[in-house]
């Protein structure tokens, strides 16, 4: 998969079925964070509308909303850089964004990012450049909060939520820089969390989570 973070697996039939109910019921929030080579309009927004499939498997956003898919999003500048995923030695603007899916389609927030002008680092697909190594675009899963008594998983359980964090691995932008990368966006991604009104166990989680 294009997207490296948090994924939830569930160990039998059973619980894979609870754990399904539990999206549908929006029991699950879940936080994407993403690096874009662009610079922002808007601090902050939503994206909406239809999708439908375009050329060579990829999907499009339409201004339709029959079934929407619909994404808020919070970003932050990161200056600019060179090299890394930024395809070349020219620096150019960068963007940090995190990502709060309300639904879950394929490409969902790689099409929004493009529809928000800010196609995400190494998303060929979808207008973000080449490839940049390990083979994987700039999009990660960053935190997901399951609310294990409503998705009926609670039985047995210590706790009645679930919160589980993983810090962006986006250091490797920086390759070649004298800058930091591993101090950078962890705290963005803290500061945004807070911005986005993120549920305390998820800042949390975020707090304590050290430095890749």
């Amino acid at each position: 998969r294009a997207t490296t973070g948090v994924l939830l697996l569930a160990k039998d039939a059973e619980a894979a079925g609870l754990v399904s109910r539990a999206f549908r019921k929006r029991s699950v929030t879940k936080y994407y964070c993403a690096v874009s080579a662009g610079k922002a309009k808007k601090k902050q927004g939503r994206v909406e509308g239809d999708m439908v499939r375009a050329r060579r498997g990829a999907w499009k956003l339409t201004r339709e909303k029959e079934d929407p898919a619909k994404t808020e999003y919070w970003t932050a500048g990161l200056g600019h850089m060179c090299g890394g995923g930024a395809g070349g030695s020219t620096p150019v603007p960068r963007t940090f964004i995190l990502f709060h899916p309300w639904t879950g389609r394929t490409h969902q927030l790689r099409v929004a990012a493009k529809s928000m002008g800010l196609p995400i680092i190494a998303d060929a697909a979808y207008g973000g450049g080449g490839e940049a190594p390990p083979r994987r675009i700039f999009l990660h899963a960053a935190a997901m909060h399951l609310d294990l008594v409503e998705a009926g998983l609670a039985a047995g359980a210590k706790e009645k939520y679930l919160t589980v964090f993983s810090p962006p691995p986006f250091d490797y932008l920086w390759d070649g820089d004298d800058t930091d990368g591993d101090k950078i966006c962890l705290p963005v991604l803290r500061r945004l969390l807070e911005k986005s009104g993120a549920d305390f166990a998820v800042l949390e989680s975020a707090r304590l989570t050290e430095e890749p």
